[in-house]
């Protein structure tokens, strides 16, 4: 791998380490690379998390007292909530990437310990002030160490913003509970709706969208990490909603 000025330059697939990429598209002057063994496609180069962090810092002038559409936000994040109560009633939830802290109050509401992880400080400034009943991180997630393990994490359209999404799977691996469960949302490569020309798709959004999944590639990332696929959602767009078990295999026994 090698620094540019816009980030590191990738000989390999970030999600499997195929060295078979290549050209796939170009949005905005942002070369998108894609994988031919797993379907991946990402920036390349690709910047580095710490900026992409900082990318997100004043976004769509998020402050302590503005967030875009927060009323159907809200809204959107009951309903959802309601639809994965059986998941969440009585139990601690953590969302990953929570911005502006919508579906930590409604899991809160729906009688969860509720805890939001943001990297942007707009974002949380403005939870902390509208939900003050539950607990706030702002923090990177590659930074984030909880004191015990949670039994449910909830991870919407933040594993796209990902340079390496390797080391999510660690923190929802350190961080969930055996049998606990995760829901991940994520614009989807494969989805039959996309238009005839992939690059008028908005899942396309360098810089910001730095890789996109198919629902293939993403199932074999998750199982990697002992998630095993439970349910999927229906959607109409051109995104995937699923659910996965945390079910940890033992480590080898050493001869």
């Amino acid at each position: 791998m090698n620094e540019t000025p816009e980030g590191i330059a990738l000989h390999a697939c970030p999600l499997c380490n195929s060295a078979r990429i290549g050209f796939y598209l170009e949005i905005k002057g942002y070369r998108h690379d894609r994988c031919t063994d797993c379907g991946f496609a990402f920036l390349n180069p690709m910047p580095d998390q710490r900026r992409l962090n900082a990318t997100y810092q004043g976004w769509r002038q998020i402050n302590q007292a503005f967030y875009p559409h927060a009323g159907s936000r809200g809204r959107k994040s009951l309903l959802r909530g309601l639809r994965l109560w059986g998941y969440l009633r009585g139990k601690r939830v953590l969302d990953v990437g929570c911005g502006g802290g919508f579906f930590v109050n409604a899991a809160r509401r729906l009688g969860a310990e509720a805890t939001g992880l943001d990297v942007d400080t707009g974002s949380i400034a403005y939870a902390r002030r509208e939900f003050p009943a539950c607990r706030f991180e702002c923090m990177s997630y590659d930074n984030y160490r909880p004191e015990r393990k949670f039994d449910f994490i909830h991870c919407s359209e933040v594993i796209e913003h990902v340079s390496n999404p390797h080391d999510l799977m660690k923190l929802f691996a350190a961080t969930l509970a055996p049998g606990g469960h995760i829901f991940i949302t994520t614009p989807d490569l494969g989805s039959p709706n996309l238009p005839a020309n992939v690059a008028d798709w908005a899942g396309f959004s360098p810089p910001v969208h730095v890789g996109l999944f198919t629902e293939g590639n993403l199932r074999q990332l998750f199982d990697q990490y002992g998630f095993a696929l439970v349910k999927k959602f229906p959607i109409r767009k051109t995104g995937m909603k699923l659910l996965f078990q945390f079910r940890p295999r033992p480590a080898p026994k050493v001869e």
